[in-house]
């Protein structure tokens, strides 16, 4: 597999989480979480895979990826560094995040081991900010 291919299976996969968001399914989260799963919130509260036994519930807002990065760490081992932009109903960027996941080859399937999320301040074309 060449790292193209493996961009895009990662993407995909960081995009089934992403599209989970809030309303999330706990067979998505038990396929994709690997069983020592670490996330650092922009809180800088630390979460494991047994924080997310529940579906979450509530509007899932639209959230786009862009720009990935992938750096092959070792074999089965790969870390995405990638950006997000969450937008309101309107289409308008209300958040942005730079995001890294370390993805490993489990089983024959990719799992998130570790995510963190950094937000990126104001949105550029948000009513009334600047930047």
């Amino acid at each position: 597999m060449n790292d193209t291919n493996l961009v895009e299976i990662l993407v995909a996969l960081e995009q089934r989480l992403l599209e989970v968001g809030a309303v999330a399914c706990a067979d998505t989260f038990t396929e994709l979480l690997h069983d020592d799963f670490m996330e650092i919130g922009k809180s800088g509260r630390r979460f494991v895979k047994s924080d997310f036994p529940e579906p979450l519930t509530g509007p899932a807002p639209e959230v786009t990826l862009c720009n990935p990065e992938l750096k092959i760490i070792a074999g089965g081992l790969a870390l995405l560094i990638y950006q997000t932009s969450v937008l309101d109903p309107e289409k308008v960027t209300v958040s942005r995040a730079q995001r890294s996941s370390l993805w490993q080859l489990t089983d024959g399937r990719w799992q998130i081991v570790f995510h963190q999320g950094t937000p990126l301040g104001e949105a550029k074309d948000a009513p009334g900010r600047s930047g």
